[in-house]
Order: C-alpha cells, then sequence, then structure tokens
C-alpha cells in the first residue's frame, strides 16, 4: 500500500504546496514578481497562476470577479536574471537597494485581458481549489526542464509544480494553464468556455485525491 502511495505521487498526480518565502533572495525575488506582475492589482484572486520560467520572462494571469475578465501579464525578459545582481545579494547597505531596486522599470511588462463570465470562472476556481487542497509535501517537485508553476486558489493556498510530464494530472493543469494564457492574448472567451469539460473532469481527478478525512467534510466555499 505504501509502495503504491509513493508511486502515485512520484508520477505527479498531485501538486506540491508552494514553498515557504524564507530565504532572502526568494523574498527578494517575490518583491519583483508583485511588483511588476501581481501590481497590488487584488486582494484576493478568485483564481490565479505563475508561470516562472529559468530563462524567459515570467508571467501571471489572474480573474478580476468586478470587471468579469481574464488578466495575462508577461515579462519581456527574465524578472529574475535582469535583477540577479540584487536578487542574491545579502549586503543589506540601503544604499545599494535604493541604486538596484530601479533595475525593475527596465523590463516591459505586456498586459492583457479577455471577458470571462463568473459563471465560466467558476468551473477554473473550483479545479485550482481541489489541485491545492489534494497538493503534498511528498510530490514530486522537479520535473523536465525548468519551468515553475504555480496556482492560487484564493490568497490562503498555493501550490506549485515543475515542468510535469503531460501524461499527468499536473501536466493536465499545466496545459489548461497555457491554454488560458493563449486564448486571453488572442481574446477568444469562447475558447475559454470550450475548456470545461476538461476542466471539470480534472478538478474530479484532484478531488479524488483528497485525504480520506476531509471527503466528508464541507468544502471551504469564498
Amino acid at each position: 500500500m505504501l509502495m503504491g502511495f509513493a508511486s502515485e505521487i512520484h508520477a505527479q498526480s498531485r501538486l506540491t504546496p508552494a514553498s515557504a518565502l524564507t530565504a532572502k533572495y526568494k523574498i527578494k525575488y517575490r518583491y519583483y514578481i508583485n511588483k511588476l506582475l501581481h501590481q497590488n492589482d487584488a486582494d484576493f484572486y478568485y483564481f490565479a497562476f505563475e508561470i516562472r520560467p529559468s530563462f524567459h520572462g515570467e508571467s501571471f494571469c489572474f480573474y478580476n470577479i468586478q470587471k468579469e475578465e481574464v488578466v495575462y501579464r508577461i515579462a519581456q525578459r527574465s524578472i529574475y536574471y535582469t535583477n540577479s545582481n540584487m536578487i542574491n545579494n545579502n549586503d543589506s547597505d540601503k544604499k545599494k537597494k535604493k541604486e538596484i531596486f530601479p533595475n525593475s522599470n527596465n523590463i516591459e511588462v505586456t498586459e492583457y485581458r479577455c471577458p470571462l463570465s463568473k459563471d465560466i470562472a467558476k468551473h477554473f476556481k473550483q479545479l485550482f481549489e481541489a489541485a491545492t487542497i489534494s497538493s503534498s509535501v511528498l510530490a514530486k517537485r522537479f520535473g523536465c526542464d525548468g519551468i515553475m508553476y504555480q496556482i492560487y486558489s484564493g490568497n490562503l493556498w498555493s501550490a506549485e509544480c515543475w515542468s510535469p510530464d503531460e501524461r499527468t494530472n499536473c501536466g493536465k493543469l499545466v496545459r489548461i494553464l497555457e491554454e488560458i494564457t493563449e486564448y486571453t492574448k488572442e481574446n477568444k472567451p469562447k475558447e475559454i468556455e470550450k475548456m470545461i469539460p476538461e476542466v471539470d473532469e480534472l478538478c474530479k481527478t484532484f478531488e479524488a485525491l483528497y485525504p480520506e478525512d476531509l471527503v466528508n467534510e464541507n468544502r471551504i466555499n469564498y
């Protein structure tokens, strides 16, 4: 039984709970991600996700429930490498920080918006919720190349995966994330709506992975 469970986890059937951002370089990196991509645009994300390649521009996508639209922002070059001197510098000298922080202003961020009704967005919210609830610290962290995917379900839950095999649950989720970004860039809400059967099916798959003690509890609604 234990061997079967370990095999399932290794196969990237689940995401990993997002790592605590305690390392100094991660806190600094998060500063730039928030400043350039999140932009303090919302205190609560109905659903949202980040895509962070190792060498290319990071991106962030979220649903604006007030305006009923998907917002997608992508940096035109790597935020991490553009600001690597600051991110990896442990010197607390304030003068140096003031000199290096403005580098972020040199990174162009392109924004796309696509209308999407709340009724349709609810399906994606439920998928993100199921994927985060079913995440496990035992899940395989490393993937095929260097792209980190992090999803948000509200502001309380967040989980991630790194370049999963496309045949796995995490791989199917990544495909959905990529389709959302493409259709948002092309302003094709109807194409996003067509994804609902695939989204609902994957949601049920993640829900089936819930720990047994959660199965009979009511899901928290936000």
